[in-house]
Formats: structure tokens, sequence, C-alpha cells
């Protein structure tokens, strides 16, 4: 198999916010910071670690567990795990030749497994989506110069265990994500040289976007969306990027916030690491 981020002729880079369509063999570790509303408000920081490996080809499992610091306003911190989440995704389509492919899965997350004094949900949550990403290789020659644009775009559907739970209420709930990116490698080396420098010639100005919106009883939740717009740096399936957040409404955070996020693939690690789980 080739590299599990390539497509045709296009790298995409593991995104910070916003998940892919690929399955692969990996580690990575995501550091957030948001400010949430309330009385008192918080800082939210939070710690991701996650692993995603191949079972086949095509088909991949992944693991993430957030280590959570809350910092109330005039009051002591808070620490503690959230909940487990794994996700199952299967690549579905890819059409090298115009740098598409489409995948589907399903995200469970483990309710009960976190702390609640970091807000972890004693309710479960399982989220089937549609993952896809698309790269303008293939516009014609005289407008060369948006070759280097790539979009990616997820849709879930996230149902709860249970609708009530003791003072709680849970509606299902619609989950957004999309980003637009520029290679600059794709950029010097599929499209025009432009005397770039190596080190800037592997960096990816991105946007993206998150939208959360109930979709059944919302039970008075509002939607809540973040735009992310940052840059990745890229080496050879290393990918390390940071992005601001910046909330849609006062639902979604309290002032801007950082996203930084590093990945690592297990070949970087060891070889035998990065086979799937099955053999051809």
């Amino acid at each position: 198999m080739a590299d599990p981020y390539v497509v045709g002729d296009r790298w995409f880079p593991s995104m910070p916010l916003t998940e892919d369509p690929f399955v692969a063999d990996s580690v990575y570790g995501i550091f957030q910071h948001l400010r949430q509303p309330g009385v008192p408000n918080f800082g939210e920081n939070e710690l991701s670690l996650g692993f995603e490996k191949r079972i086949a080809d095509n088909l991949g499992v992944s693991f993430a567990g957030i280590y959570e610091i809350l910092t109330p306003q005039g009051q002591g911190n808070l620490y503690g795990w959230d909940n487990l989440y794994a996700t199952l995704k299967y690549q579905a389509f890819e059409n090298a030749k115009h740098e598409t492919i489409v995948s589907i899965g399903i995200q469970r997350e483990f309710g009960g497994t976190g702390a609640s004094r970091v807000g972890a949900e004693q309710v479960g949550f399982t989220t089937p989506t549609v993952y896809a990403a698309k790269g303008f290789g293939d516009l014609p020659e005289e407008m060369k110069f948006l070759r280097p644009f790539a979009v990616t775009g997820s849709f879930g559907y996230q149902v709860p265990d249970a609708r009530v739970h003791g003072d709680d209420r849970y509606p299902d709930t619609a989950i957004v994500g999309a980003s637009l990116q520029y290679s600059l490698r794709y950029l010097q080396g599929n499209v025009e040289y432009v005397g770039l420098p190596p080190i800037i010639g592997r960096l990816n100005p991105i946007v993206e976007f998150t939208y959360n919106a109930p979709v059944s009883a919302a039970f008075g939740q509002p939607a809540t969306g973040i735009v992310a717009p940052g840059i990745i740096y890229s080496d050879n399936g290393l990918d390390f990027g940071v992005e601001a957040l910046l909330p849609i409404n006062r639902q979604s955070g309290a002032g801007m916030g950082v996203i930084a996020k590093a990945h690592i693939p297990l070949d970087r690690i060891g070889a035998m690491l990065a086979k799937p789980l099955l053999p051809d």
C-alpha cells in the first residue's frame, strides 16, 4: 500500500481540529486551550493522546484519551481523564487522478470511563460518520496556481445511549467538520518551482471549521462552532500543526484559544509497526 495520507500526487497532512478520511499507523498528541463561558468561567486545557492502527489496507481502528485540566476563575484547578474514544474507519473509495478519497466510520465514546469532576459524561455516544478529501490537482493549466488547494470534510450523526440521565438531557447532534488548505509542497513539486526555501516549502496554510448542532429535541442547547486558521509543517509523514481557535458564538467559547498537534507515523519508530494486522 502507498503512504496512507497520499492520494495520487497529493499528500494530505494530519489536522489538529478535524478528522481526515485516512486509516494509518501512527501516534499523535494534541494540546488545546480555550476558555469556556459559565459562572465562573473557566479555562479548559486538554491533552489528547491517540493511537491509530490499520487492521487491513483500507480498514483501521483508533483509540484516544483526553486529560483535562480545568481552571475555574477564583477557584482551585480540577484534573482528570475524560471518557475514552474508539473509532473504526473504512476507506471506501479512492480516485488517484482526481485526488479524491471517501471513507465511512463509526466512533464510540464510552460513557462513565472518565472523571465526572472534569465533566466526563456518564452517558455514552455513538457517531456514524462520513469523511472525504479532495485535492484540486485536476484543474486546467490556466488555473494551475489553484491546484495546491484541497478540501476535507466530515459529517457525523451522534446518538446518545440515553436521552435523560439525572438532571442532564442529551439530544441527537449533527457534527460537521471541514478544512480548506494550500500545500506549498504541491505548489513547488507539482505546479511550478517558485524558489521557496525547504522549511517554507513544507508548510500548509489551513483553515478548519467545526459545527455541532442539536437535531432532535434540543433541550435548550445551542449550536456551537469553531473557526481555526493556522499552519501545518509536514516532513515525510511527520506533521506539526498550530491553529488559533475562534468561537462562532459565546456558547462555543470565551475569547480566542489555541490548538497544536504532533502526528508521528509508526514507521518512524519501527518499520514492523507500520504493517496491517491482517496479511494481504
